[in-house]
């Protein structure tokens, strides 16, 4: 019990004081039954759900942990078989995949850096997933979307990223003109002779 309470910023002393002080309160915070009631949801242990500032607080982890070139926990915040799409047409990476060809950038002082600006966030009846959207600015390409699924592991008692896509939004003023632009670059690509 002292180093719970030392951990917390009491020192020893302090902590003889409150067993000398509360007796009864100490013997029944030492009792086994209210540890093990009290100890296992804060150690994550009986956690079966996660609440909407938990996802938010996932989210912008993950994306600070790119903008750090933090590889394993920007990795170790998806789902073992999570999906990544990315914004060209052909990405869709599995976890593996993706890790694999992000492996340059995560070499250097910063992967990429997507920081949000707005998200929504809803979350399923159980809790045990929820989906979102988020508006990102990134320095080179300006404003970006990311939506995706978000499952709890209730071993881990976090969330984590099961399946994200991400997309650049086309302003309907000039949808037309870049539309064409992609199905012309699609063409060119498939037939290299035209």
């Amino acid at each position: 019990m002292h180093a719970l309470i030392s951990h917390s910023g009491v020192d020893s002393s302090q902590a003889a004081g409150v067993f000398q002080r509360y007796p009864r309160v100490m013997r029944s915070i030492t009792n086994p039954a209210l540890l093990v009631g009290v100890a296992l949801p804060l150690l994550g242990g009986c956690r079966t759900a996660g609440t909407i500032e938990e996802a938010n607080g996932a989210l912008d982890a993950w994306h600070l942990a790119a903008s750090r070139a933090d590889e394993d926990a920007y990795f170790g915040a998806m789902t073992a078989d999570a999906v990544f799409l990315g914004t060209d047409a052909s990405e869709r990476w599995t976890k593996r995949d993706f890790r694999d060809w992000s492996e340059p950038y995560f070499d250097r002082d910063e992967a990429w850096t997507y920081t949000p600006r707005e998200r929504f966030v809803m979350l399923g009846d159980d809790a045990r997933f929820a989906w979102f959207d988020e508006l990102l600015e990134q320095r080179r390409y300006g404003t970006a979307r990311g939506t995706g699924v978000l499952l709890w592991d209730k071993n881990a008692a976090r969330w984590k990223i099961a399946h994200y896509s991400l997309t650049f939004p086309i302003p309907n003023a000039i949808a037309e003109d870049v539309t064409r632009q992609i199905i012309e670059h699609e063409r060119t690509r498939e037939d290299p002779e035209d």
